[in-house]
């Protein structure tokens, strides 16, 4: 709203309100990761240090939903709420965990889904409080201007994490369900993109030979053209 109106008072006292927000919650998170004896990347920490395109999508329903909850008098504030902790919340944990590890990759990945999201939201809320009539476009022109330019900065490393990810499923779907020797190969997951290493399970009816096994490894090089590194756990088939 202080975006959509320029109201500095509004403005000053959001920011206010987000910094301190945001502080609490990184010391909060910092402490508990110190004091926690875990130090593992799992699937919930991962899924975070990529954001792409369709995170920002998120945040632009979460905004959205916030401001017309926040608009709306017969709606519950607590959309608000959830909204909030469904976009923010989870990068600004997993951020402060890499801090607290030390690790600045989970860091700045994390960091990156959070401003995207935050930048996000403030831009879909504005243009959410415009159609509903909350100002002027006159008045609103300079704000929205400002908060777009800020989206779109953030929208090119999103639009690369974007492109890798349709690339990790390009080569999922190219491995996932292949039949070598009537041997399947399934649960594909991709563990780096360079060098290219897979994890996979083989499901077969016998304990695979060595031979078997580089057979598995070069029908997937040549369905991918590109040499690549397998972790493969086996799965006994029986009738």
């Amino acid at each position: 709203m202080g975006v959509l109106r320029q109201d500095k008072k509004i403005m000053q006292d959001s920011l206010v309100t987000i910094g301190s927000g945001i502080l609490f919650s990184y010391i909060a998170a910092i402490i508990l990761t110190l004091i926690t004896p875990l130090y593992a990347i799992n699937s919930k920490i991962s899924s975070r240090l990529e954001p792409n395109l369709l995170d920002l999508g998120v945040a632009l329903i979460s905004g959205i939903a916030g401001a017309y909850a926040h608009a709306n008098t017969a709606i519950a504030k607590t959309l608000a709420g959830v909204a909030i902790a469904v976009a923010l919340v989870p990068p600004l944990a997993v951020s402060a965990i890499g801090l607290g590890w030390g690790e600045w990759k989970v860091f700045f990945g994390a960091f990156l889904l959070l401003i995207t999201n935050l930048t996000g939201m403030v831009l879909a809320g504005s243009f959410t409080f415009l159609l509903m009539g909350y100002s002027p476009f006159r008045i609103a022109k300079k704000g929205l201007l400002i908060s777009l330019a800020i989206v779109l900065s953030v929208s090119v490393p999103l639009g690369y994490g974007f492109i890798q990810v349709v690339k990790e499923n390009k080569i999922v779907n190219s491995v996932n369900k292949m039949e070598v020797n009537e041997m399947k190969i399934k649960q594909v997951e991709v563990i780096n993109k360079n060098p290219l290493k897979l994890a996979l399970k083989v499901v077969a009816d016998h304990n695979p030979s060595d031979e078997e096994i580089q057979l598995v490894k070069k029908k997937i090089e040549e369905t991918l053209g590109k040499d690549v590194e397998l972790e493969m756990t086996f799965s006994l088939e029986v009738d």
